[in-house]
């Protein structure tokens, strides 16, 4: 957790944050260069209960990891909410939402044998009981055209794109803004394939996994996706890569 402006936030989420707003303190890093955005071009500005839970879990030591439950980690995203709450600059401004649900996972999942997998199955555990902890509304999105987002969730963002569109991702540590055309930069970046300009697709997030939650298909038996992948540009439709990539998972 940090001890700058974003006192019990996240060093992660407080990055992202210093997009945002000006810190009253001292910055994380001095020495980083705050992008700059016309964050009144948004009309809501949204920010998902995953990530904060992921963060959450990402900074605890990974010999202190085990000792935790879903409990304790919802206690602790809780906290960080109230935190987040009492930031003058953010007061009334940020939606909470929650992009998880059980249903997505049709990839091959992290198990508990690595502090990995671990972690990632404790943030799984702790979305299944969140609602315990952090009330979100249904849907909060809808009424919002231009949308700014954080979260890290990309089949969430994948899926969104596919039923809403407009959709822009403040990115949490770089705290750079990704427009709906940029966000093929959330597919995992291999040599084995092409994915510059590709629409994000959910049937292909959950081939290729995404090094949070879905750990995709074995690049063994990705070779002919991989190499169909080269033949697609931007103008590729979402219908044939999901076409081709359905043919995998």
């Amino acid at each position: 957790m940090l001890t700058s402006s974003f006192k019990g936030i996240p060093i992660g989420l407080g990055l992202a944050l210093e997009t945002l707003i000006t810190p009253t303190d001292k910055r994380i890093d001095e020495d980083r260069e705050i992008p700059k955005y016309n964050i009144r071009q948004y009309q809501g500005i949204f920010i998902d209960v995953f990530l904060i839970t992921r963060e959450v879990v990402n900074a605890i030591p990974k010999e202190e990891i085990k000792k935790h439950t879903p409990s304790s980690i919802g206690t602790k995203v809780a906290e960080v909410i109230q935190n987040l709450d009492e930031i003058d600059e953010l007061m009334g401004a940020l939606t909470y939402f929650n992009s998880y649900s059980g249903r997505f996972m049709k990839g091959k999942i992290f198990t508990e044998e690595t502090i990995t997998g671990f972690k990632n199955l404790l943030i799984q555990r702790t979305m299944l009981i969140i609602n315990r902890f952090v009330k979100t509304p249904t849907n909060p999105m809808i009424q919002a055209s231009n949308k700014l987002v954080i979260t890290h969730h990309t089949y969430w963002m994948a899926k969104y794109i596919e039923r809403y569109r407009t959709l822009s991702v403040l990115q949490s540590h770089t705290g750079k803004i990704y427009s709906e055309d940029e966000l093929w930069r959330k597919y995992p970046k291999k040599k084995s394939y092409e994915r510059e300009g590709l629409k994000l697709v959910p049937s292909l997030v959950i081939a290729l996994g995404d090094g949070q939650l879905i750990k995709g298909v074995p690049s063994k038996e990705l070779k002919p996706l991989y190499e169909v992948m080269k033949t697609w540009n931007k103008d590729t439709s979402s219908a044939v890569i999901h076409n081709e990539a359905r043919k995998y998972i």
